[in-house]
């Protein structure tokens, strides 16, 4: 089970290898893994991409278990999903793992100098989430959200929740709903005028150990967004930020279909594609 899920950490640290400068332009990466009956599966796509994964169908062993995942991303949000059908045997995972890294520059009013520490918060959309709860020692549905502003100094998870109310890590409970929650994200110290990494990951996983026979499913594919009205940053007075990538303008979301947008950045260096996948690699251990 855990070395299934582990299959990133190495990739991740070959990755880094190549450095996590600061590019040039901002760059945004999206990543999506999906694991089902031991399977799994990844991709990355550069900028205004579009990446999806899935791993399903069939049974993982003997005993006719099942597990499936799912996972998307994308300049509109992040979309995760696990199923698990377990019947006995060694556990069985299925899961969806939505990662989005890039950078944001804060633009100081007028008068105040570059560089300054500027409080930096952000506000988050999580859409329609089902969980199934879940009976029997050992078998548990979870959603996690992660992030990471500025480093991993200012790496934190921000919301959790299990079917079983374990506790995966600091942070507050999203909570078990078919409706939309608002996340809100406390203020970190960011540097005005200097391009800050910022990474967010989704990650929806169900797991089957007990052999009760009972599907296990987390469905978080409706979308982990940016807030579509009101700030997406949470900024003193007189600070603004654009993110073009994300359509993300004078701190506002501009609809794409309505006009919004900017030039499409040059394709994604393997410095930033390292970092994404190596601070994906660390939260793994974590757990």
């Amino acid at each position: 089970m855990l070395r299934i899920r582990f299959f990133m950490p190495a990739l991740a640290v070959l990755t880094w290898a190549c450095g996590l400068a600061t590019p040039a332009s901002a760059e945004t990466i999206y990543s999506v893994f999906a694991t089902g009956c031991g399977s799994s599966t990844g991709s990355t796509g550069p900028s205004s991409g579009y990446v999806e994964q899935a791993v399903g169908g069939g049974t993982c062993d003997g005993f006719g278990s099942q597990a499936d995942g799912k996972a998307f991303a994308g300049p509109e949000g992040l979309g995760a999903y696990g199923r698990n059908l377990h019947n006995g045997g060694s556990a069985t995972y299925g899961g969806g793992l939505a990662t989005l890294t890039t950078y944001f520059t804060i633009t100081p009013p007028a008068g105040t100098p570059i560089g300054t520490p500027v409080p930096v918060g952000l506000n988050l959309e999580l859409h329609a989430v089902s969980l199934d709860p879940v009976p029997g020692d050992g078998d548990y549905v979870s959603l996690i959200v992660d992030l990471y502003i500025g480093g991993f100094t200012s790496g934190r998870r921000i919301g959790t929740r299990t079917s079983v109310g374990a506790a995966l890590g600091i942070g507050i409970n999203v909570p078990n709903l078919n409706g939309d929650t608002f996340l809100v994200v406390d203020p970190v110290s960011v540097t005005s005028g200097s391009p800050t990494v910022m990474y967010i990951s989704l990650d929806a996983n169900a797991q089957g150990a007990s052999g009760l026979g009972q599907p296990l499913t987390i469905n978080a594919l409706n979308t982990l967004r940016l807030p579509r009205t009101g700030p997406v940053f949470n900024l003193p007075d007189g600070y603004s930020v654009d993110v073009p990538d994300l359509f993300v303008f004078n701190n506002r979301y501009v609809d794409p279909n309505g006009g919004g947008g900017g030039e499409v950045p040059e394709p994604a260096t393997c410095a930033l594609v390292g970092g994404g996948l190596l601070l994906a690699a660390i939260w793994r251990r974590r757990r």
